[in-house]
């Protein structure tokens, strides 16, 4: 079938099987890439390529087998020639490099296209230093061209500043300047780069996970959040800052916690947050129950050093009554601790608080004395230190001496008067 409507074709439009003509390359030379440049006096294997309207690449056979590269522009007197490549491959790729650096120039040279030229060349890898010097030259005096080949990167940042380029330009430099990740994120603020900005520079340039980018960058929950990252990413970096602003909602709280456990918080940290955190003990429980088993919460809230309505409520969350959350944190907990917990259970019943805790095994002079705390002992007042007048202040002042040896004042006095006047006269 493919054969007849190809022969159906042919016999319909002859005029597109017709024997192509072969009329050999234009004396323009091509518009993109090399071909044959026959001219008269030029040798059939020379080449040219017309790079851009401006710059014209050439590349003739040469003496002894090898091949001469060469270019012509604006700025050149006839056509410059380059040195001599033992292969016509080499040749090319010698005229392309030098043609493209001409471009280059002319590019950064303009406003317009400055900006985007150079960061072209710092991602086209061939980027080097002495290239970099040579092509934002014009914009730096000669004094600041010279550093820029031996500069560190913080001035190297701020002389790609100074030359007026963009920061996102600066970081492309950065990065083909091969910087290592450490160092460019202590530079990117100089270089005038947001933090969310940066979090994003740093994983795309330097192929480093959010996590740490923001971490180099002591980024906050916000910044985070500004530049993209994911709940998990922002609460393994910044927990305390997401903790801090979180409403009591319970589920929240749940959310939170199992963040920070994705995150590769250990239990023990995430506990501790909890504690300082959690706006109620609803939502401190809420949080504990989703990273640890109910029969273990009790003991690892005590030892994390829960306030005594968290400890009441994950007893009362993980089942146990008043007795057994005596028992439980009787040997873990101050006694005093203990006894606020059972009260907080029993609902402020003491002789159910009394009762519970004597048979967890607390001494009864201990559940007296916290039940009946001694009364504050009395203040001394410290005012009478305080206000002693000006003139009782003075009276404990030891006596002017007599000398001048003890008053500078009088020593300056006295060393004036020595001065002789004269010597102040100028110079005659």
């Amino acid at each position: 079938a493919r054969a007849e409507a190809v022969a159906a074709v042919r016999d319909r439009y002859p005029a597109l099987t017709a024997p192509t003509v072969d009329t050999g390359p234009s004396p323009a030379g091509a518009v993109e890439g090399w071909e044959q440049m026959p001219r008269a006096g030029r040798p059939a294997a020379a080449e040219l390529w017309h790079l851009t309207n401006d710059i014209t690449l050439y590349v003739l056979p040469a003496p002894g087998g090898r091949w001469q590269p060469a270019l012509q522009t604006p700025s050149t007197d006839g056509i410059e020639l380059l040195p001599l490549q033992p292969t016509q491959q080499d040749a090319r790729d010698q005229a392309e490099l030098a043609g493209r650096r001409v471009a280059r120039m002319a590019m950064i040279a303009d406003p317009v296209t400055s900006d985007r030229s150079l960061a072209a060349f710092a991602d086209d890898g061939l980027y080097n230093r002495t290239d970099l010097a040579r092509l934002i030259s014009r914009r730096l005096t000669d004094a600041d061209t010279a550093r820029i080949v031996d500069a560190d990167p913080a001035d190297l940042v701020e002389l790609l500043g100074a030359a007026g380029f963009s920061p996102a330009t600066t970081v492309a430099v950065l990065a083909a300047d091969g910087v290592d990740a450490a160092t460019a994120a202590t530079l990117l603020p100089a270089a005038g780069i947001p933090i969310p900005d940066g979090i994003r520079v740093l994983h795309e340039r330097w192929d480093l996970p959010n996590t740490l980018a923001a971490e180099l960058l002591d980024a906050t929950a916000t910044e985070m959040r500004t530049a993209g990252c994911t709940a998990t990413e922002i609460m393994a970096v910044r927990p305390r800052d997401v903790l801090r602003t979180l409403p009591d909602d319970p589920h929240l709280w749940e959310l939170a916690a199992g963040s920070m456990a994705t995150a590769g918080h250990p239990t023990t940290s995430i506990v501790d947050h909890l504690v300082a955190h959690a706006p109620t003990p609803d939502a401190f429980t809420t949080g504990l129950l989703t990273i640890v088993e109910p029969d273990e919460a009790l003991t690892i809230a005590a030892s994390r050093r829960a306030h005594p309505d968290q400890l009441a409520a994950v007893s009362e969350a993980a089942g146990l009554s008043p007795a057994d959350t005596a028992t439980a944190l009787a040997t873990k907990v101050n006694d005093h601790i203990v006894l606020d917990v059972i009260n907080i259970r029993c609902d402020g019943d003491t002789e159910s608080v009394a009762a519970t805790a004597t048979g967890a095994g607390i001494d009864s002079s201990t559940v007296q004395s916290w039940l009946h705390p001694p009364a504050p002992g009395n203040v001394t007042p410290i005012r009478s230190a305080i206000d002693i007048d000006s003139a009782a202040l003075l009276d404990r002042l030891p006596p002017a001496g007599a000398t001048s040896a003890d008053d500078p004042i009088r020593s300056l006095d006295a060393l004036m008067l020595n001065i002789d006047s004269a010597g102040l006269e100028p110079a005659q």
